[in-house]
């Protein structure tokens, strides 16, 4: 089967927001892309997995940039992410799973630290 590519137009602003949500260093915006959508169809039924997912997102993302960072620290730092502060905008997770209980109060935390 053959796949279908096509070209958009986005602003530049637009472009440096997609390549905050980079996970890896050549990573297409079509994977890009595709990440958001699959996170967002999550959020509408499970919030709770959503969020989740940005954060082990985020935790894959600083690994991988600062893996590149230590092999060769001249290169640019890693740019700011916009998933940690989407992660922070979700709500906290209602259930009581012992996993749960330990996300919520790491993220409370997360809160407190940048709140204070």
């Amino acid at each position: 089967m053959e796949n279908k590519v096509t070209t958009i137009k986005i602003n530049l602003d637009t472009k440096k927001r997609l390549e905050n949500f980079r996970v890896y260093r050549r990573e297409t915006y079509n994977e890009i892309l595709q990440r958001i959508f699959d996170i967002l169809n999550i959020c509408r039924t499970n919030p709770e997995n959503a969020r989740f997912r940005l954060i082990m997102l985020e935790k894959e993302r600083k690994s991988n940039f600062l893996q590149k960072e230590i092999q060769s620290p001249q290169q640019k730092q890693t740019p700011q992410s916009p998933i940690k502060q989407i992660s922070t905008s979700l709500p906290l997770p209602l259930k009581t799973s012992p996993q749960n209980i330990f996300l919520r109060r790491k993220i409370q935390r997360q809160q407190e630290k940048q709140h204070s």
